[in-house]
């Protein structure tokens, strides 16, 4: 049996995405730095439009103005209260503890969704995060192997493997890939 050249040596392993923890500690962080800067921008905004209301009520133009004031002023308080609160969740997120991060975010995702939509859908992402780190991964998919005790075949194109000692990885030829 003629021997082949040896199998080229596994490509270094690339920067891949960060872990899905850590792209929700992300999420939080961001979410909690947004949720800052439109409690201020919102409580700025109440101010004006309830200067803008109270104007109009001087002049007898009505007041149209103290809905949007009113609602400015309730994103205002929304958003501190999800910067005030993004800390503990932050903190269930590094201790892994996603059941409980899960139950507690969606709350926070309905108010921010309803008050400055962007926070909201920045938590609802992180939920989502969270969701899929409780469910169970799916089954690692074994390479058959071609007889009992012998090397497994590949499970892209079911040609033989052989076993590279170096890197205690069998390698396909046909295929030119680690298993």
């Amino acid at each position: 049996m003629a021997t082949s050249a040896p199998p080229p040596p596994p490509p270094p392993p690339l920067a891949g995405p960060p872990a899905p923890d850590e792209s929700i500690r992300v999420l939080l962080s961001l979410s909690r730095s947004l949720a800052l800067l439109l409690a201020l921008l919102a409580g700025v905004l109440f101010l004006v439009f309830l200067a803008f209301a109270v104007f109009n009520l001087l002049l007898g133009a009505g007041a149209g103005g103290i809905v949007v004031a009113i609602y400015c002023l309730a994103s205002a308080v929304v958003n501190y209260v999800v910067w005030r609160e993004l800390p503990g969740l932050q903190a269930l997120a590094a201790s892994r503890q996603y059941g409980l991060l899960r139950d507690h975010l969606i709350v926070w995702v309905v108010l921010g969704i309803l008050f400055f939509v962007l926070v909201g859908v920045l938590l609802a992402v992180a939920w989502v995060k969270a969701e899929l780190l409780l469910s169970p991964p799916p089954a690692p998919a074994a390479p058959s192997t071609a007889a009992p005790g012998g090397p497994p075949t590949c499970p892209r194109c079911g040609g033989p493997t052989t076993l590279v000692p170096e890197f205690q990885r069998y390698y396909c030829h046909r295929c030119g890939a680690y298993l």
